[in-house]
Parts: C-alpha cells; structure tokens; sequence
C-alpha cells in the first residue's frame, strides 16, 4: 500500500501545482487573460500579440504541462502494470508515456515558436482517452473499481459529445468561434482535470483504509 499512498500525494500534488501555476500564468500574463476569447495556449506565448514579453507566463505555463505530463505518465504506467495480461498493460503503459510526453510538449514548444509542432502535441494527448478506456477491463484494485471506471467513461464520452455537438455548430456558423472554441477547449481541460483528481484522492482513500 505504500506505493499507491506514494503516487496518490504526488498526483495531487501535481494536481494542485497545475492548476496553481495556471493562475499565476494568467495573473502575470501581460493584460489581463480573457476567459471567454483567448485560448489557454495564449498563457504559453513568448511574446504577447502586442509584442510584449510573456517570459514570466510562458514559464509558468510550461511548467505546468510539464508536471501535468509527468503525474499522467506516472499514473498510468503504474495503472497498467497492475494488467495480468500483455496487451492491456502494454497499450496502457503506451498510451500514458506517450499522452504523458505530449503534454509536456505542449508547455516546452510555444504554439508562436512552432504552431504545427505546438498543435500536433495537443491532438497526441488524446492518447490519454486510451488508458482510461483500458481500465474498463481492469479488475478491481486500490487503483479502482470497475464500476467508477464505468462512470467515467460514460461521462468522457457525453463531454466529448458535447464537444462535437459544439464544434459541428461552430462549423456551419451556428455558433462564433468566440467565445466557443476557447470554452471547448477549457471544458475537456476541466474534464481531464478532475478526472485525474479523483483518481488521485480515490487512490489515497483506499490505501489508507487498507493500511
């Protein structure tokens, strides 16, 4: 049990470092950042639009990332030893280094220094929706039971249906791509987040009650 009490603080603490240095990168960003029209990846700019400096957010922002990407690895590699069999746990340990990294390369390649390099980070991150869709065939553990994992993923897939729902609107002129693109974007930010918030507490409780 002291292994998963060791992962389940350093999730959190990765939790609470990101959304921490989120808001510090949006306090210290040039003017001030805009919920509504400007997407999170405005945080990560070297320079803002109006050529101003934004080294301090850039940071910030990047650190961020990075940690995001470190505590996903770390959790779903670990997640998918856990698999008896060879497949599961190694799409699953695939898809957490590879989620993991992508995410740290969202925050290490500004989208002004490389837009193409900083987008394709972001579409690879996906690979996150991989692991969570293993755990569905995972027995349960202190990582999880089933049916949470259950629970999870029917809530992915109706955000992610909201999400195409959205961008399909977007797309035939419904709806301005401000301020909905930006509010797509943080809704699947917010999702993830406190997707990997709970595992972390959920994962704490039960190796506490297990000690």
């Amino acid at each position: 049990m002291k292994r998963y009490r060791v992962l389940g603080w350093t999730m959190l603490s990765v939790e609470v470092i990101v959304i921490l240095f989120f808001g510090l990168a949006m306090i210290f960003y040039p003017e001030p950042y805009s919920w509504n029209t400007q997407f999170l990846s405005a945080l990560g700019l070297t320079r803002h639009d109006g050529g101003a400096s934004n080294w301090t957010s850039c940071l910030l922002f990047g650190s961020a990332l990075v940690a995001a990407g470190v505590g996903t690895a770390v959790y779903f590699i670990q997640r998918g030893l856990e698999f008896g069999k060879a497949f599961p746990r190694w799409l699953t340990v695939c898809a957490g280094i590879v989620s993991g990294i992508a995410l740290a390369a969202i925050g290490l390649i500004p989208y002004d220094l490389s837009p193409d390099m900083h987008n394709w980070a972001t579409y690879v991150s996906g690979a996150i929706g991989v692991g969570a869709v293993m755990t569905l065939f995972q027995s349960d553990s202190a990582f999880g039971r089933r049916a949470e994992s259950i629970i999870w993923c029917i809530s992915g897939t109706f955000v992610m249906g909201i999400w195409l729902w959205l961008n399909y609107l977007r797309h035939i002129k419904m709806l301005p791509s401000r301020p909905t693109a930006p509010l797509m974007q943080k809704m699947i930010v917010g999702f993830f987040i406190c997707y990997m918030a709970y595992q972390a507490v959920a994962l704490l409780v039960r190796a506490y009650r297990k000690k």
